[in-house]
C-alpha cells in the first residue's frame, strides 16, 4: 500500500517505523541511506523540495530483513520569489511568482500585509505553477512596500520573499526661461528610476521636438 504525507516547505514532519523484537532500523530516502541505528523514527525539519520523495524503512534481524511500505512526502510551497517590479508613476507593475507541488494551488497577493487586487494570469505545467500579476496605479510610497505571493494548496499555505517596487518618475520639472529672439535656451529635467532613462522626448505644446538631449 502507497501511503502519503503533504508538507509545506519549510515545515517539519517525522515518519515512524516500528517492529517485533529490537531490529536495527534502515531509513532510506528513495535508494539512498539516510539514517541507520536504533530510533523507530525519521524527523525531518525545515522541508525543502529535495525532500520530496518515496521514504522507506527496512527492520534488520539475525535472521533476516523485513522492508515497510513506502511513503511518499509531497513538499509544496513558493519555489520563485517575486522580483522588484519596474513601472512609471501612475502606471502598472507586474510581478512573477511560481509555486512547486503536487497539485495547482490557488495565488493571492498582499501589500505590506494586506490583500490586494490585480489581473493575474496562472500557467500550470505540473509541477510548477507560475502566476503574473499586474498591480495597477503605482504611487511614490510603493518603492517602500512589500509584496508578497501566497500561494494556497488546498488550506496549506507558503508566502514568498517579499519583493519591491521601482517608481520612475520625474523629479525636477522644467521650468520657465527667459531667452532672446533667435537665441538658444536652456531646459533641464531630472529623473529618479533604476534602470535610469536612456533619451528624453520634449514636447512644445504637446508635439515632440527635436533638441541636443544631454544625459
Amino acid at each position: 500500500k502507497q501511503w502519503y504525507q503533504r508538507r509545506v516547505r519549510g515545515s517539519s514532519t517525522s515518519l515512524s517505523c516500528e517492529g517485533s523484537g529490537e531490529p536495527q532500523i534502515v531509513w532510506f530516502k528513495g535508494s539512498d541511506e539516510v539514517q541507520r541505528g536504533s530510533s523507530a523514527e525519521l524527523n525531518l525539519s525545515d522541508v525543502t523540495f529535495t525532500d520530496d520523495e518515496e521514504y522507506t524503512c527496512t527492520l534488520v534481524y539475525p535472521q533476516g530483513e523485513i522492508s515497510s511500505d513506502p511513503v511518499d512526502i509531497h513538499v509544496r510551497g513558493v519555489s520563485t520569489s517575486p522580483s522588484r517590479g519596474i513601472a512609471v508613476l501612475g502606471q502598472s507593475a507586474m510581478f512573477q511568482c511560481t509555486a512547486t507541488g503536487d497539485i495547482q494551488p490557488t495565488f493571492k497577493w498582499t501589500r505590506n500585509g494586506a490583500d490586494i487586487t490585480g489581473e493575474s494570469e496562472d500557467v500550470f505545467e505540473s509541477p510548477l505553477t507560475t502566476t503574473t500579476f499586474t498591480y495597477a496605479g503605482v504611487v511614490e510610497d510603493d518603492t517602500t512596500a512589500e509584496f508578497t505571493c501566497i500561494a494556497d494548496f488546498q488550506g496549506q499555505t507558503h508566502q514568498s520573499q517579499p519583493a519591491s517596487v521601482t517608481v520612475l518618475k520625474v523629479t525636477t520639472p522644467p521650468e520657465d526661461v527667459y531667452g532672446v529672439v533667435g537665441g538658444a535656451a536652456s531646459l533641464s529635467c531630472l529623473t529618479t528610476g533604476d534602470p535610469a532613462p536612456s533619451s528624453f522626448t520634449w514636447l512644445l505644446d504637446g508635439v515632440e521636438v527635436k533638441v541636443e538631449n544631454s544625459l
